[in-house]
């Protein structure tokens, strides 16, 4: 049964994450990651922030070229990525921050051969893990290797239940069938699944309805649904991003067990602006968010507890229902805020 958010959309975005975070900690047997998440709450209640999860980018190669794409964008040059050792302490300071969740990405990450250790490492902290890959990796030998690393789901993006119009999209002829085959494996071998799929304004119409459907019928945990943003190669694809309307449209196919939206309400704060996540890219640039291409600092140069604690205390913006990429004003703020956060992070003597 699909309990959609027509009544009291606040609070049924707040029951869904709850639902998500109940279901990824009680399959997760880990008991680090239940004491990480006491400290984490611990943490925010004395009034430190402390990020719920921190993606990490651990390369900028990858297999497909999709039209939205983030990661091999003119702001992000490919310069010496990140070594193993040095992303175990990217992982460690993570931890330190009172993070419970780290999302492994890319890039595919699965091209990088130190990943399952990395994962293991991560879980032996007590994060959370996460890897978002296209899913032409996701073999048998791959998904058992990732299960026994310890990882507590693995994000798979699906953008249609057609064939062509995702291959299309991502840019690679074939992907559709070995995603599909990928999650199946994942489902098969028990390693928890969530889908990734971007929205668009043809797919509102009905398509991603169909994606939804298609979602569930393969066994994802659950779906989630991320709007178009004018960011990377969509930098100035302002004809992509939705409407009003089209929003709305959007926040109807949402329930409270399975397809969940990025930006459930119109008055959902971005998840920057509520202290909640952070960025590191594959050459160890920091970033407020994935889509944010404005550098904090690089942790080749400055601990991350030094950038989280000057980011933290000048960040005083609110961008309700929207990514503040999207709107002209709000991406103009943003960057004023990053490179006041850089400047302080900058001055000699900047201690946590």
């Amino acid at each position: 049964m699909t309990l959609a958010f027509r009544h009291l959309p606040a609070a049924s975005a707040a029951f869904n994450t709850s639902y998500r975070a109940l279901r990824m900690y009680l399959g997760n047997h880990s008991l680090a990651a239940w004491r990480a998440a006491g400290a984490h709450y611990a943490r925010r209640l004395s009034g430190r922030p402390s990020p719920t999860f921190v993606t990490v980018a651990v390369t900028y190669r990858c297999q497909c070229r999709c039209e939205h794409c983030y990661s091999d964008s003119p702001t992000r040059p490919r310069e010496i990525e990140l070594g193993t050792e040095e992303l175990r302490s990217v992982l460690r300071q993570i931890r330190g921050l009172g993070a419970m969740a780290v999302h492994f990405s890319g890039g595919e990450p699965l091209l990088r051969e130190d990943l399952f250790d990395l994962v293991a490492y991560a879980r032996s902290l007590g994060l959370l893990t996460r890897v978002n890959s296209n899913g032409l990796l996701l073999t048998e030998e791959n998904v058992q290797r990732l299960k026994a690393a310890g990882l507590t789901e693995c994000g798979v993006s699906l953008d249609s239940a057609d064939p062509e119009v995702h291959d299309r999209f991502r840019g690679t002829p074939g992907l559709h069938e070995r995603t599909v085959r990928g999650i199946r494996t994942l489902v098969r071998r028990g390693v928890p699944c969530r889908i990734m799929t971007v929205a668009s304004r043809e797919s509102i119409r009905g398509g991603l309805a169909r994606t939804i459907a298609l979602g569930r019928s393969l066994g994802a945990s659950y779906m989630y649904i991320l709007v178009p943003i004018a960011a990377g190669a969509w930098g100035d694809a302002a004809g992509e991003l939705l409407t009003e309307p089209e929003r709305a449209r959007l926040r109807e196919l949402q329930d409270l067990t399975f397809a969940h939206l990025e930006m459930p309400t119109a008055g959902t704060n971005c998840c920057v602006y509520r202290k909640d996540i952070l960025y590191v890219s594959a050459n160890g640039n920091v970033m407020p968010c994935a889509f944010v291409p404005f550098v904090l600092g690089n942790l080749r140069e400055r601990p991350l507890q030094d950038i989280w604690r000057s980011h933290c205390e000048r960040l005083m913006l609110v961008c309700r229902g929207d990514c503040p990429m999207n709107i002209p004003d709000q991406r103009e703020a943003l960057r004023r805020h990053v490179e006041e956060a850089a400047r302080e992070t900058e001055r000699p003597g900047c201690a946590a």
